[in-house]
């Protein structure tokens, strides 16, 4: 089920980062409340897609990477 309007109002602020990255290539920062904003709304799929290029671009920062997979992990089993 999808989460109610409250719930994807607070999200949505965050899913504005979306186009800053598409556009500017955003910060780690900016990847990590992405892909966790796709998480909290339940579209695990975009988020894995949203993980994915962030392995990507930050391929060369295992620390960082660590971080993503512990977002993904702790909301997928």
């Amino acid at each position: 089920t999808r989460p109610n309007p409250m719930l994807r109002s607070l999200v949505g602020s965050e899913m504005c980062i979306r186009d800053s990255i598409k556009s500017e290539g955003g910060t780690f920062d900016e990847w990590f409340k992405l892909i966790r904003s796709y998480l909290v709304l339940g579209e695990n799929e975009l988020a894995l897609e949203r993980f994915n290029e962030a392995k990507d671009i930050f391929q060369n920062s295992a620390n960082l990477i660590v971080r993503l997979e512990n977002l993904v992990k702790s909301f997928i089993n």
